[in-house]
């Protein structure tokens, strides 16, 4: 025998529990009665397959990643853009101070203070919600540059 709760839940009972224990758990479990969600009086345990409903996410929490987002988005073409181009100078002059100017590891000191420049004057979202909103502009300007490069034509927003 089972029984669904409002929030989704379901117990099971042995075949034959007498309805006034069924009714009576289901009041200790919606009431705060048990010790734990899945600890039912009676070594009763709910079915785990069909699990309460997620929480939707509040309007605030939406709206606090979106500006996280846009702040990461304006800082990354900003001062994320300057940093970008102030650490390339720094790894050029470094590569130059240790020799190593126009070979692949001049390359790679130049373009490792570049990247470290770059994310000093970005901002970096710090809820999960700012992170996948930055994420998918991040995604998305990836797409459109690569289709700049490949020849495409230009997309037109109507």
């Amino acid at each position: 025998m089972k029984a669904e709760l409002a929030d989704g839940r379901v117990l099971e009972f042995p075949d034959g529990t007498d309805p006034a224990v069924v009714q009576a758990t289901v009041k200790k479990v919606l009431g705060g009665g048990a010790k734990r969600d899945n600890e039912i009086p009676g070594g009763i345990t709910p079915d785990s397959s069909k699990a309460p409903p997620e929480k939707d996410e509040s309007l605030w929490e939406k709206a606090k990643g979106a500006g996280e987002a846009a702040l990461t988005t304006a800082t990354g073409a900003t001062t994320g853009a300057l940093g970008t181009v102030a650490g390339t100078a720094q790894g050029i002059t470094n590569s130059i101070r240790e020799g190593t100017f126009g070979t692949q590891a001049g390359v790679d000191t130049a373009e490792k203070a570049a990247t470290e420049g770059g994310a000093a004057g970005t901002y970096a979202p710090r809820t999960a919600k700012g992170q996948e909103y930055a994420s998918d502009i991040g995604k998305a300007a990836q797409t459109r540059t690569t289709r700049v490069r490949s020849g495409d034509p230009p997309m037109r927003v109507a």
